[in-house]
């Protein structure tokens, strides 16, 4: 409830990375509290994720609105609207609406596009947590290369094992 709540109206929003982002975030942090993970059982946002993505469910949000406006006649104001371009002025500055060259002919079976948006949802989460794995990896790759090294400080000689520690030291 506090998902639908959230996201009402979110297949006419206009996402930026940002936003995604922050959604993501608050999405982690209330799964975390109902599934009751502490910050200390050390559990990745990735498998906190794994059970369910917010952007996952946007894009299925947004995919099943287009194939709404795709199978509208074409008199209709919202399709006129959603399809349309401006005759005069100028667009801000984020560039030209991108839309995908396949949206005049795919959604027009109802059925089928519903599979396909299902099917372009599941890899596209597969894909997202796949970065978020890697990305993560590559992060603790970088910690355990720099674990080896030492702080000596110029005062005694001393060695510390972190740079916050060398800090604490001074």
């Amino acid at each position: 409830m506090v998902l639908s709540t959230l996201l009402y109206g979110c297949e006419s929003w206009v996402l930026y990375r940002r936003s995604v982002h922050r959604l993501d975030e608050f999405h982690v942090q209330y799964l975390r509290k109902i599934a009751g993970i502490k910050w200390h059982h050390r559990v990745p946002n990735t498998e906190v994720l794994r059970l369910f993505g917010i952007e996952a469910f946007l894009l299925a949000a947004q995919l099943c609105w287009v194939g709404h406006f795709v199978r509208m006649e074409d008199d209709q104001i919202p399709k006129q609207v959603f399809f349309g371009q401006l005759s005069s002025g100028k667009r801000p500055q984020c560039g030209p609406v991108r839309r995908p060259q396949s949206l005049s002919t795919a959604p027009f079976d109802q059925a089928q596009w519903r599979n396909t948006c299902q099917s372009a949802t599941a890899s596209f989460e597969e894909s997202r947590v796949a970065e978020l794995d890697r990305k993560r990896a590559a992060r603790k790759l970088q910690v355990i290369n720099t674990t080896g090294m030492v702080w000596p400080c110029d005062r005694c000689s001393r060695t510390c094992s972190s740079r916050i520690g060398l800090f604490a030291h001074r």
